[in-house]
């Protein structure tokens, strides 16, 4: 996630936290030398403060079958409902 540079330095660079969980030893001030440098995040989706705020509710959880972000509503239109069963006391 690309952030305005005051937002980067008081966040710690959290738009690239996911290169501190490849390798936890890079302080914060490498971490978009080394995203740059690699060539695993060459084909990343780069995406900005305006439009991470507007995905944010939309797309909050990750199906690896389709291999992208999906919203809450297709996970729970996808899940069967349960029936439960209340005891009645007699």
């Amino acid at each position: 996630m690309r952030l305005p540079a005051w937002l980067n330095w008081f966040s710690g660079s959290i738009g690239l936290h996911h290169i501190h969980h490849a390798a936890p030893g890079i302080p914060n001030y490498r971490l978009a030398a080394c995203h740059d440098a690699h060539r695993i995040f060459s084909d990343v989706k780069i995406i900005g403060l305006r439009e991470a705020a507007r995905e944010l509710f939309r797309h909050t959880l990750w199906d690896d079958s389709k291999g992208e972000m999906v919203p809450f509503a297709t996970v729970n239109r996808a899940r069967p409902r349960k029936t439960v069963i209340v005891p009645t006391l007699t």
